[in-house]
């Protein structure tokens, strides 16, 4: 009978428990365990995050022709010091996503301009 009740559990996916109490995850998936995908980036933050990246890099550039020499600990300083002015304009984004996101957006332009991606025309639905 209690083959019976497990086999039960299973069809109809109740998680069920281990000797401490603790629920087993169904098929390997643990809802504790689950990531949660970060939100969708806005308009309003791509373009806090292009401001942001200007205002970094010119800061940079000034270091650089100043004489100082920046190697590979600067540009993760650099995305530290994207994220943060970022943050301070009220986008709460990490230096990885900004990162990634530049990067994502500056292959959609190298894409734009090399006429592999076009951009759909919205079209109307009266004409």
């Amino acid at each position: 009978m209690a083959s019976k009740s497990n086999n039960l559990k299973q069809l109809i996916l109740i998680p069920s428990t281990d000797s401490d109490g603790r629920q087993q995850s169904i098929n390997g998936v643990n809802d504790a365990n689950k990531v949660s995908r970060l939100p969708r980036w806005t308009k309003q933050e791509i373009l806090i995050l292009i401001q942001g990246k200007k205002v970094i890099e010119d800061r940079f550039h000034r270091a650089r022709t100043g004489g100082m020499e920046l190697g590979s600990i600067q540009v993760e300083a650099k995305w530290d010091s994207v994220s943060s002015y970022c943050k301070r304009q009220g986008v709460n984004r990490g230096p990885i996503q900004c990162q990634k996101r530049w990067s994502n957006l500056a292959g959609v332009l190298r894409r734009l301009k090399s006429g592999s991606l076009r951009l759909k025309k919205k079209k109307s639905h009266f004409g």
